[in-house]
């Protein structure tokens, strides 16, 4: 099997903002956690934190971490673009809880987010929006979608979506909406 890749756009409206300030969290094969982004300005000790996506029948969690450094290298994974083709970053994590072996999900920087879980749901307030946002994942072919959702999935708009190739075929789930595709 090879070394997952990502591949992330950010939506039309408040891409940049929400392109900021999320990325995708995973472990790699040496077993490194790792956060990509379109972000290259992280310093060591930036606080981060991890929304594990959850699935059908389990709930979504909060994982605190912190960047390293950007010493994750590509371990030979395909270059990967967000936005139409910006560049990424990708940095190791430092998971702040023991009890957490990995981890995988949505990376956020916590400055200017604000984060909240309530029964087994996590929502998110990205600066001066009004409406909370919310995280869903489903799978494809190969991979899995992560999405960002001004509201409630499927019924608001995407602002960010990201696919995590994982290099073997999965049950998809997915809809055209969650894989970006309108």
């Amino acid at each position: 099997m090879t070394a997952p890749s990502i591949a992330a756009t950010a939506g039309k409206s408040h891409a940049s903002r929400y392109a900021s300030l999320v990325g995708v969290v995973f472990t790699q094969k040496d077993g490194l956690q790792c956060l990509e982004t379109q972000r290259a300005d992280l310093i060591k000790g930036m606080r981060v934190m991890i929304v594990t996506p959850g699935g059908p029948g389990e709930p979504q969690s909060l994982i605190k971490a912190e960047v390293l450094g950007s010493s994750c290298n590509d371990n030979g994974t395909q270059t990967v673009s967000i936005d139409g083709g910006k560049p990424q970053t990708r940095y190791a994590l430092k998971l702040l809880q023991n009890d957490q072996a990995a981890a995988f999900g949505f990376g956020i920087i916590v400055k200017h987010v604000v984060l909240k879980e309530k029964n087994g749901t996590v929502q998110a307030r990205f600066g001066l929006e009004k409406k909370p946002a919310y995280f869903s994942q489903c799978t494809s072919k190969e991979g899995i979608h992560l999405s960002v959702w001004s509201g409630l999935p499927l019924k608001e708009k995407s602002r960010w979506h990201a696919y995590y190739h994982l290099g073997f075929e999965v049950e998809p789930s997915c809809t055209d909406k969650e894989t970006g595709n309108p």
